[in-house]
């Protein structure tokens, strides 16, 4: 049984369920609280650990990201410009498409909402 989890750091949802059936790029349904489903791809995957509590109590258990859909929030792609602060890639336009217009973030369409 596959469930989400929050993580602390970041505030995005991972996936949780049995070590033996985690793999990178594996399709996978996860059950919400509410008991709907959705079906996701597994990202990366983290090291095995023995559940303490939940329906997975006592097992083998990992964590794994989400694979990205290739579409990324403003905050992602807010965060992601960040990292090109203090290089020779500061001022260039992120490559995104824009979360109002929907055109991608380029000299050619000028920068989107989140780079101005």
């Amino acid at each position: 049984m596959f469930t989400f989890t929050k993580n602390k750091k970041t505030g995005n949802f991972d996936v949780i369920g049995p070590a033996n059936q985690m793999r990178e790029g594996a399709t996978v349904t996860v059950t919400k609280r509410s008991g709907e489903t959705k079906t996701v791809t597994l990202g990366r995957v983290g090291r095995s650990f023995r559940a303490k509590f939940g329906p997975l109590q006592g097992q083998q258990a990992a964590i794994a990201k989400i694979a990205h859909n290739g579409q990324y929030s403003a905050r992602e792609r807010y965060q992601m410009g960040d990292m090109y602060k203090g290089t020779k890639h500061e001022g260039r336009y992120c490559g995104f498409p824009c979360p109002v217009t929907g055109k991608k973030c380029c000299p050619q369409n000028g920068p989107c909402h989140d780079c101005m």
